[in-house]
């Protein structure tokens, strides 16, 4: 026979394998036949939503749909968000430290050499208004509504979210 007796025990007979071989074909066959039904199904109803919403200025099934794929992409764009305000704080602060340092490192060599500066002040002032005004919504967004001691990230993820 084709296949092995284990223990002397009767193994099956060759009959119950094919009907179970077939058994098997029969609830693949008909679950393949229903889901071609229901995908012609789909097909027809989306064929009459969009013949009977032709005319319309906004058609439901297709709003719904981008809805839901919106839905798909939002949690991507909130972390997305979120990563580039914490990027654009440590571009802030470096660039502020750098800045600060240079100006700093410039005076020094003019003084030490005898040597006038241009007026700066004008480039200066614009630059620590435009870092005062980043600080004011950070600190709104600290405000609205978070009664803890956060750090710059916090307050940074804070900022994120009250934007989204």
């Amino acid at each position: 026979p084709d296949f092995v007796r284990v223990h002397n025990q009767p193994g099956p007979s060759c009959h119950s394998m094919s009907g179970m071989r077939n058994a098997g074909n029969e609830v693949t066959q008909t679950l393949l036949a229903l889901e071609a039904e229901l995908e012609r199904a789909a097909r027809k109803l989306d064929a009459e939503f969009e013949e009977r919403f032709a005319g319309a200025p906004v058609n439901p099934l297709s709003l719904m749909k981008r809805i839901q794929r919106m839905q798909q992409e939002l949690p991507e764009l909130r972390v997305q968000c979120v990563q580039l305000i914490q990027r654009k704080q440590e571009l802030m602060d470096a660039a502020k430290q750098q800045l600060v340092t240079n100006r700093q490192r410039l005076q020094q060599v003019a003084q030490l050499s005898g040597c006038d500066l241009p007026d700066d002040q004008e480039a200066h002032s614009s630059f620590t208004e435009a870092l005062a005004e980043w600080n004011q919504v950070a600190a709104a967004a600290h405000h609205a509504g978070i009664q803890q001691k956060y750090t710059r990230d916090d307050l940074n993820l804070a900022l994120a979210s009250s934007m989204i």
